[in-house]
């Protein structure tokens, strides 16, 4: 198989050797775990530093991205969601990453400015046969996109929500469906409206202090799923004492690249 890469990213058409690879790692692109999604011959895209761990889903769009146990997302824009990095537990409805930012400082926010990749201005610029652009530089206007997004551990998304590159979004929060996050959200807070804003905290400061201790998604679903999840005042209590019988959760890492590489 040929991986193809472009702007950063890997793309690879798909096998049946590739969904198998998913399919043995746990990995599902629909919540019933039937693929009703990824056809034999499209394309998937992901980044080379993409790890994945098992037991995650992937419900929308062509890209996958590095994820944690038991968390699965929605992601809608193609160019960007294979930057985004997921932590575990997290249950991410859809959502979108914008594009590089329009400079509305400068003399007009169009393209001709900021981004001449796109053909249509490629082919506007073009004089003659000349194809260089080279007498355009002076007018070229500088504009910077941010890193990854980064989301934490036990973080819910209520859907239909836009993230702006480089933000981190912290363990434990909620984002209201609708959403537009211009700014990093702390740890344990719920966020909402357009630009979001705190809304809440989501536990009193001494719950939100004893989880962040007890870091409770460093250890398996099948340790986890033993203690009382209703009420994280019992949750603690219970917890807090058992934590130092069990083992951290180390599975086995998926690194696209890595495994595709070998077979191509």
């Amino acid at each position: 198989m040929e991986l193809e890469k472009s702007a950063g990213r890997h793309g690879v058409t798909l096998t049946k050797e590739i969904l198998n690879l998913f399919a043995d790692h746990h990995v599902y692109f629909s919540s019933d775990g039937l693929n009703r999604r990824l056809r034999l011959g499209t394309k998937l895209f992901f980044s080379e530093s993409c790890e994945i761990e098992p037991h995650v889903g992937f419900y929308a769009g062509d890209c996958v991205c590095t994820i944690g146990t038991m968390s699965y997302l929605a992601a809608t824009s193609r160019k960007y969601a294979t930057e985004v990095e997921v932590g575990r537990y997290s249950s991410l409805g859809p959502f979108e990453i914008p594009g590089p930012r329009h400079p509305i400082e400068a003399v007009t926010t169009s393209v001709i400015g900021y981004n001449r990749s796109h053909t249509f201005a490629k082919s506007a610029l073009k004089r003659g046969d000349d194809d260089s652009l080279e007498y355009a530089e002076r007018s070229i206007v500088k504009t910077t996109r941010k890193g990854p997004v980064i989301i934490g551990h036990d973080v819910w998304f209520g859907g239909y929500i836009t993230v702006n590159p480089g933000l981190t979004v912290g363990n434990g929060s909620v984002v209201a469906a609708n959403s537009v996050v211009t700014k990093n959200i702390p740890p344990f807070e719920i966020w909402g409206g357009n630009p979001a804003r705190l809304i809440k905290p989501r536990f009193p400061a001494h719950i939100v202090e004893a989880l962040t201790a007890l870091q409770w998604w460093d250890y398996a679903p099948t340790d986890i799923a033993q203690f009382p999840l209703a009420d994280p005042e019992v949750f603690i209590k219970e917890f807090e004492p058992a934590v130092k019988h069990l083992e951290k959760y180390t599975p086995k890492k998926l690194n696209l690249f890595e495994s595709l590489s070998k077979q191509s």
